[in-house]
């Protein structure tokens, strides 16, 4: 840009120049007819064409082609900077265009932002309406007065059942998903004629899992799942981890997908054995 401007005021010099040029040379022009005129109308001399029309001819005439040829160059310097001012309206023209593009760029990504932002504040009214609904669940899940027997009573009778499982004669001899069936089995016993409550908070910490997964792109995912797991309490901990077991809960392929995942980040101290952790993958779709 600075170069063509350079080009500019250089064109322009070169223009007054040869246009004073040109008027020099029309001046010049001049004198000789003026001198003729002179001899003619003044001192009232004769006209000789052959000495005057000659000497007009030939030095005005001179100075006349190269007055002419002056500002036939002008005219040509004055066309080169129409030419340059015309690139340099291309020019600024491209650079608005592309600084009107990275503008509408910029608007786009703050609409994107602010479009995320919103999608994110609307999973978590979504996510927050969720888990104080799953503790409304748990504590009348938990409660003294709901069911036959205090679920934390069966919390207790589960653990006890499932040490003497472990301690058992026959246990190292079980693979995996024998031990994963025997797991369940224990569960069906302990948490027998409550599991209907069991159920329940199997089911509401699905619909936590679902919504995490159904905005996976737009959350940190680990984030909100171990914000989830963090509010569990040790019961809560033991109940949906060996819930999981039993035969009673049926999961689709999605759900199971996502309940074993929840399941993989709980903590081990919780449980009643670390080595329960390693049967969760053997569970298929019921």
């Amino acid at each position: 840009m600075k170069d063509m401007e350079a080009k500019i005021s250089s064109l322009e010099t070169q223009i007054m120049i040869y246009s004073y040029l040109g008027w020099f040379f029309v001046i010049l022009t001049l004198i000789p007819v003026g001198d003729v005129a002179y001899d003619v109308l003044i001192k009232n001399e004769s006209w000789l064409e052959t000495d005057h029309g000659s000497f007009i001819g030939g030095v005005s005439g001179t100075f006349a082609a190269l007055a002419g040829v002056l500002f036939v160059f002008v005219a040509f310097l004055g066309q080169r900077i129409s030419i340059i001012q015309q690139q340099i309206e291309i020019q600024n023209n491209i650079k608005e265009l592309k600084d009107t593009r990275q503008e509408i760029k910029g608007q786009k990504e703050q609409l994107e932002l602010q479009n995320i932002q919103f999608q994110i504040q609307s999973f978590e009214n979504v996510f927050f309406k969720l888990l104080k609904q799953f503790r409304i669940q748990s504590k009348l899940s938990f409660s003294e007065n709901y069911g036959d027997e205090n679920l934390i009573e069966k919390i207790k009778k589960l653990y006890q059942v499932l040490k003497t499982a472990y301690s058992s004669d026959d246990w190292d001899s079980l693979n995996s998903s024998e031990r994963g069936n025997k797991l369940g089995d224990c569960s069906d016993f302990a948490l027998s004629q409550g599991f209907a409550r069991v159920r329940a908070l199997i089911q509401s910490s699905l619909s936590i899992l679902i919504h995490l997964d159904n905005n996976r792109k737009i959350i940190d995912h680990e984030f909100y799942l171990s914000m989830f797991y963090i509010s569990l309490n040790v019961h809560e901990n033991r109940l949906l981890f060996y819930g999981y077991f039993s035969d009673r809960v049926k999961f689709d392929q999605l759900q199971l997908r996502l309940y074993q995942e929840f399941l993989d980040i709980f903590n081990s101290e919780n449980i009643c054995s670390s080595d329960d952790k390693k049967l969760i993958k053997h569970k298929t779709v019921g």
